[in-house]
């Protein structure tokens, strides 16, 4: 069997944003995966060679778990873009802004 080039991976239905054409309403009665749970499929990702991985959701970015998955990934030498509204997104910081 050969591997998956690459993922894309509906991290969260999370969302700061509520809009109409959103897909990930769909998902929300799923529940929220715990960190474990996500660490095991950023593991098998990694594990399995996998080269690119894409992180949608909902907003990745709002989300507490984020920075240290894409941090693991990394470690596994995948390389990951983001899908997000940016809605929270801090210029100056470069990074999150924090949440109200």
């Amino acid at each position: 069997m050969t591997k998956p080039e690459y993922i894309i991976w509906i991290f969260t239905t999370k969302c700061n944003l509520n809009c109409l054409h959103c897909y990930t309403y769909r998902f929300k009665g799923l529940g929220e995966p715990s960190l474990s749970e996500k660490l095991r499929v950023v593991s098998d990702i990694g594990e399995t060679g996998v080269d690119y991985v894409d992180i949608a959701g909902g907003e990745p970015l709002i989300h507490p778990h984020f920075p240290h998955l894409v941090k693991t990934l990394s470690e596994y030498g995948v390389e990951e873009s983001v899908v997000a509204n940016a809605a929270v997104y801090s210029r100056r910081r470069g990074r999150p802004a924090p949440q109200d």
